[in-house]
Parts: C-alpha cells; sequence; structure tokens
C-alpha cells in the first residue's frame, strides 16, 4: 500500500446521511444456535441503494442489520441504529470502498457468530460480479472505544474473536503506522465467510418448513397445555380434598393432644395428692413408731436394790414342845374337791339304801 488512507471524509458524510434516510430494504431469514443448543430466529434487514446526482453519482450504499425474532427481542419489531450493524458504500468512479460505521460493528450478543453473519452478508454483493474486484479497500482505524466499553475479563477474548472474524473475511490488522488499522488490499482478497454451525441462513422454503413446524410445534404445545390444564384442574381439586382432610386431621390431633394434656396433667395432680398423703402417711408412722419406742422404754421394769442388811447373832432354833398339835389347813380347790367327793359318796349311799328297800 503506497498511499495509506483512513477514510474518504466526503464519501462517508455520504453514507451516513443515507444510512439516516428511508431506503426500500429487504428481509432475509437465518437460524441462530445459542450454547445451549436450543435455535432462535434471527432476521437480517438488507440495503441496496443507488446514489443518484452529484459528486458521487452511481455510488452503492449497502447495509446490513440483525435482530432476533419473537416479542421476546430486545427490540421487538425493529432494529438498533447503533448496534447489530454495518454498512459500505462504494465509488465506482475512484474504485473504492469504505466500511463502517465509524464507531465499529457492536454486537450486543456476542459468542454466538451474529458479527462474522452481519460481514459476510455485507460482503456478499461486492463478490457478485457487479464490483470489479481490483477496487480498493479503504483503511479504517480500529475504534478503541467500542473496546474500551467492555468488560475488562472479555477484552482479550474479544481481541481474539475480533481477529478470527476479520481473518476469515478477508481484512488484516495492522499496526505498523502507530494506529492500528483494520483493510483489505483489494476487493477480490474479501470472503462472504461465517460459522454455519452457529448461524444457518434460510431461504425462503426453508424458512416455510420452520414455521410450519414452528406452527405444529405451537399447536401441539397448545394441546398438551390444555391436557395439562384439565389435569392440573383435576390436581387441584385432589389438593383441596387433601387440604381438607388434613385441616380435619389437624383438628383431631389437636382435640386428641388437647385431651392427652388434660388428663395427663391430671394423673399429675392426682400424682402429687398421692405422694403428699404418703409422705404425711410417712411422718405419721414415723411419729407413732417413736412413741411406741419411748413406751416401751418407760413402762420396762426396772431391776430393785437388794437391802443390805446387818450382821446380827445367828438365833437358835427352838426345840418343840412334846404335846404341840399340827394343824393341816386345806386350800380352797382342795376343799371344794373334798366336798365334791363327799357328796358323790352320799349319793351312792342313798342309791344303794333304796335298793336295798325295795329287795
Amino acid at each position: 500500500m503506497s498511499t495509506q488512507q483512513y477514510r474518504d471524509n466526503a464519501l462517508h458524510e455520504l453514507a451516513c446521511k443515507i444510512d439516516k434516510s428511508p431506503t426500500p430494504t429487504t428481509e432475509r431469514s437465518c437460524q441462530v444456535t445459542l450454547p445451549d443448543g436450543s435455535t432462535r430466529l434471527g432476521l437480517t434487514q438488507c440495503v441496496h441503494y443507488v446514489h443518484h446526482g452529484g459528486e458521487y453519482a452511481g455510488a452503492l450504499f449497502c447495509r446490513v442489520a440483525f435482530r432476533f425474532a419473537g416479542a421476546d427481542s430486545d427490540l421487538p419489531n425493529s432494529y438498533s441504529p447503533t448496534h447489530d450493524v454495518a454498512w459500505l458504500i462504494v465509488d465506482h468512479r475512484r474504485g473504492v470502498v469504505q466500511f463502517g460505521p465509524e464507531g465499529g460493528l457492536l454486537v450486543r450478543q456476542r459468542g454466538l457468530g451474529i458479527g462474522s453473519y452481519i460481514l459476510g452478508q455485507l460482503i456478499r454483493p461486492l463478490l457478485g460480479g457487479q464490483i470489479n474486484g481490483t477496487y480498493k479497500v479503504i483503511t479504517s482505524v480500529v475504534p478503541e472505544a467500542a473496546i474500551a466499553s467492555l468488560p475488562p475479563e472479555e477484552v482479550t477474548e474479544n481481541e481474539r474473536r475480533l481477529e478470527r472474524v476479520l481473518a476469515r473475511s478477508g481484512f488484516y490488522l495492522s499496526s505498523a503506522a502507530g494506529t492500528r488499522v483494520v483493510g483489505a488490499r483489494r476487493v477480490s482478497d474479501l470472503r462472504a465467510s461465517w460459522n454455519g454451525e452457529k448461524v444457518r441462513f434460510l431461504n425462503p422454503g426453508q424458512l416455510i418448513d420452520l414455521a410450519a413446524g414452528a406452527v405444529m410445534s405451537s399447536s401441539a404445545a397448545e394441546s398438551k397445555g390444555l391436557l395439562l390444564a384439565t389435569k392440573l384442574s383435576e390436581l387441584q381439586g385432589e389438593t383441596d380434598r387433601l387440604a381438607g382432610a388434613l385441616a380435619a386431621a389437624q383438628s383431631n390431633l389437636d382435640e386428641t393432644v388437647g385431651f392427652h394434656t388434660s388428663e395427663v396433667q391430671a394423673f399429675q395432680a392426682r400424682e402429687a395428692e398421692f405422694n403428699n398423703e404418703i409422705q404425711t402417711l410417712k411422718t405419721t408412722i414415723q411419729d407413732l413408731e417413736g412413741a411406741l419406742q419411748r413406751g416401751a422404754s418407760s413402762h420396762q421394769p426396772q431391776p430393785q436394790p437388794q437391802p443390805q442388811l446387818a450382821p446380827g447373832p445367828v438365833p437358835v432354833p427352838m426345840a418343840a414342845p412334846s404335846n404341840s398339835t399340827m394343824v393341816i389347813e386345806l386350800g380352797l380347790s382342795a376343799r371344794r374337791a373334798v366336798w365334791a367327793t363327799l357328796g358323790v359318796l352320799c349319793v351312792l349311799g342313798s342309791a344303794a339304801l333304796l335298793l336295798l328297800g325295795s329287795n
């Protein structure tokens, strides 16, 4: 590159003016594979506009913008003017191509292959035969502001991704002149390349098939949803029934626990009363045993001391006179026996006399 040119200001101003003007657009469809293996439908808006009149009469302006389809998109039914968008302008008179925007291609969801897909769709018109392959590509300064806006932990990975995307598309990165720039020697060096495993271009037939599959899936999902709703209603009824049974069981349990608690408390009260009575009886028994012991001790005969006789003369037995009379005195029992014997003898004697008299 003998002449280093970073931007044609007049051509750049024309491109920015056309970019903000209403222009005819077309849309293409693609399928993006997410990191978890699921897919989402993406749309690319393409602008091909030929400028008429003035110094750059016949200049071709191309723009490609990307967005996800669906109500859950970041910008439903619209494209961002600053993100996921890139453009180029071709000056046939001078045979040069300039890329934009000046802030660079800012991709909202990195790592999905969207940036390389936008760049590939943008380069496709340059390779269709209408553009001379010897056209020069104006070198552009790498926008450092876009890189600086990234989180620090993503800067290194973003650099690697940027180098891979540009190299795959035929661009080069250079810092030889002290300024980090991106460019290409000629249009023939560029390639419309992207990762087809991450982003798959859909032609109209594929889009119709995908839409039909989505409708069938939606119909099946709706039927399944109705079935699940019916099942959910049944489960809700069963849940309500079980909740009622649980409430009744809880009420019975509370009543049983309350009754059991009152019984335990009454039993504990009775047990305390019994313990008090037993303690009272023990005390009474101990008092009685003490009294008995004291009574037994007080009634026990005490040994009487023997009187001490003073020594005196020994008495001399007297001899009984020879004419003394011995008197024998019977006791009461003996007297009764004697009188009984005499009574019997009288009776026997009377009986004997009667017998003799009768003979």
